[in-house]
This record gives structure tokens, sequence and C-alpha cells, in this order.
């Protein structure tokens, strides 16, 4: 009975400092699962992270950019894209000569050269309302109406780097068109892809990648775009100058001539 009295608190002690020990060695789990985690979206809705992981809601935005293509209209090009949510588009194509201007309403689809209007017909069924709904998904908050755009969230094994999450999306007019939208750790847009038909330059599937994020006020967006179309190489966008929630962007902005 000694005997045993003797080592009950040896083996007391042993105890408690095995607990310890798996208390600190979980404190290391928890803290290492952490860090291998962040930057990840925290909740389900990875639309809603990616959207104020670039600033927030971007109702509009103008661009004016230099394009290097390397497809159809081969050469050294600028070109100036301004959107308004959610089907208001304007192209500039901007040269030595007569500039030329594709501009969607939302409804009709008007085309100038120089400040004369060479054309006006429904927006859609042309190959230039392709265009418009790539920039819309481009700019995410379109998929946040339920009623125009349908989403899914795609198995993250499936997602090439650097990205780590993305979805498909089709329209709910349009459901055999398929665009996929793929999203960093840090919940940026870093690739997109999908159907389009860009005037001068060639129809297909459309793969961009977006780099060179930088901030604009309280808005993240990238200042270099690599577009390949089924595959190849079509150009290379450097943005010269970005405006979001750019307030010149009227209703009439998509109506009339620049």
């Amino acid at each position: 009975m000694e005997a045993s009295r003797r080592h009950a608190p040896s083996i007391r002690s042993g105890v408690g400092r095995a607990r310890r020990e798996a208390r600190r060695l979980l404190a290391v789990i928890l803290v290492a699962s952490s860090t291998a985690c962040a930057g990840l979206p925290s909740d389900r809705d990875l639309v809603a992270s990616a959207i104020r992981a670039r600033g927030g809601a971007l109702a509009r935005a103008s661009r004016v950019s230099e394009l290097h293509v390397y497809r159809g209209l081969e050469g050294v090009w600028r070109w100036r894209i301004s959107y308004r949510r959610p089907d208001q588009l304007l192209v500039s194509i901007l040269t030595d000569g007569d500039d030329q201007h594709y501009l969607s309403d939302g409804v009709w689809l008007r085309t100038f050269v120089g400040g004369l209007p060479v054309a006006r017909e429904p927006l859609g069924g042309t190959d230039f309302e392709s265009w418009v709904r790539w920039t819309a998904l481009s700019y995410l908050d379109a998929l946040e109406d339920p009623e125009r755009i349908l989403w899914s969230e795609v198995d993250p094994s499936r997602v090439d780097p650097p990205a780590v999450r993305g979805l498909l999306a089709r329209w709910r007019d349009d459901p055999r068109a398929e665009y996929r939208l793929e999203f960093d750790r840090r919940a940026r847009l870093v690739r997109a892809r999908g159907p389009v038909a860009i005037p001068g330059m060639g129809t297909g599937t459309l793969t961009a990648t977006f780099s060179d994020h930088r901030r604009v006020g309280r808005f993240l967006l990238p200042f270099g775009i690599r577009y390949e179309l089924d595959g190849r190489a079509l150009l290379d966008e450097r943005v010269q100058e970005l405006v979001p929630d750019d307030p010149r962007l009227t209703p009439a902005t998509f109506r009339e001539a620049p």
C-alpha cells in the first residue's frame, strides 16, 4: 500500500503532461490548418466573395488599352471599352483614321464610323451580343441576377493553377452557351472562358487570363489581359487608363456616337 501511494502522484502527473501535450498538438494542427486556408473565401457564395475581394459592386467602368493583335487585325491597336450594367456596352476601335464604334443599349446594336451611323439592328442574335454577355460575366455583378443567369461551382480539383475555385455559368435564354470563370486564392478573377465573336478578329471559344491586378480607388482590377481564341494566341491587352464607376457613362452614352 505504501508503495502504491508513493507511485500515485507520479502516474497522475504523467497523465497531466500527456493531456497538456495533446492540447498543444491540437493547437498546432489548428494553426497550420488556418494558415493553409488563408485567403480562401470563408463563405459558400463564391460570387459574393469575388465581388467583395474586388472592392464591391461595379455598375459601370471604362478603360482604354493598347492591343498587340496576332490574328485578324494584326498589329498594334488601341480600344476603348465602356460597360454599364447589365447589358450596355460601347467598344471603340481607335485608329489613325476614322474610329469604329459598336454600341449596345441592351436592345439595339448601333455601328458608327467616325461620327457617321452605319447600321442599326436588334442586338439579339448578333455576334456583338456574345461580346456584351462576355463582358457582363467578366464584371461579375450580372451573376447575382438569378432571373437571367444560372451558375454552379465546379470541383476545385478540376481547376488549373493559379486558380483554386471556379464556376460554370449559363444565361437562361441560351443554356447551350457555357462560360467558365476561375478565381485565385484571394478570390480574384484570373481566367474566363466562353463563346465570343469579336468583329474583325474571329469567332470561337475565347479564353482570357487576367493579371497585374492594381488598386484603383477601392477597386482591385487587372491591367493585363491575355486572350486566346480556340487555344491560339489572339491578342494581349495592356490597360492604359481605367475608370471604375465612371460617372460619364449614362444611358445616352450607348445610343449616340462618341
